[in-house]
């Protein structure tokens, strides 16, 4: 299984703007990008305090057309995220694992939207968002894909893991995996 390195992502949303801690190692490569024609805002990593910032406005993760600022790796394979959020006060918060850079692409993600944790996908190009399972908050978010197979998870305390539920999602062998706010 592939991790999208070995980090604890810890998400952080004040306001409109988003700030994740990231421990990162010099090898590990982040980009940030728009997703989508709407999107405004910007999303950045600041090397003296290994944060990312991400300020996402006029945005959403609905519909057949995304718009949002995504920090993202591009990775092969199976991977498995971790982040924490220990507090949120952005629409929508969590972790995305997507086929590619457009803004109607398949995807799948677990996230926080106000109390609940949220699962949403995209089965196909230009296809309709699908809302997954809700169930009560929690501070620990994870997300696992193992071929088809994409899995998301809530914890309290991030070592016991509840499985929210698994879906098959055709990503293809590339994908975008990584954090995101709205």
């Amino acid at each position: 299984m592939r991790l999208l390195s070995n980090h604890l992502l810890s998400l952080i949303f004040c306001s409109f703007v988003s700030v994740v801690t990231v421990t990162v190692g010099q090898t590990e490569l982040f980009y940030a990008k728009k997703i989508g024609a709407t999107a405004t805002g910007f999303a950045s990593y600041h090397c003296e305090t290994e944060r990312f910032e991400i300020k996402s406005e006029a945005s959403h993760i609905s519909g057949s057309v995304d718009s949002f600022q995504f920090i993202y790796r591009e990775l092969t394979g199976d991977l498995d995220i971790t982040v924490h959020v220990p507090s949120i006060h952005a629409s929508l918060a969590g972790l995305m694992i997507r086929s590619g850079s457009g803004e109607n692409m398949p995807f799948a993600m677990v996230g926080v939207e106000g109390a609940n944790t949220i699962t949403r996908y995209r089965l196909g190009t230009n296809h309709e968002t699908t809302s997954g399972n809700e169930t009560t908050g929690t501070n620990w978010l994870r997300i696992r894909r193992q071929g088809d197979a994409v899995s998301s998870f809530r914890s309290a305390d991030g070592i016991d893991w509840a499985l929210i539920e698994t879906r098959t999602v055709d990503l293809g062998h590339l994908v975008y995996a990584g954090m995101v706010a709205v």
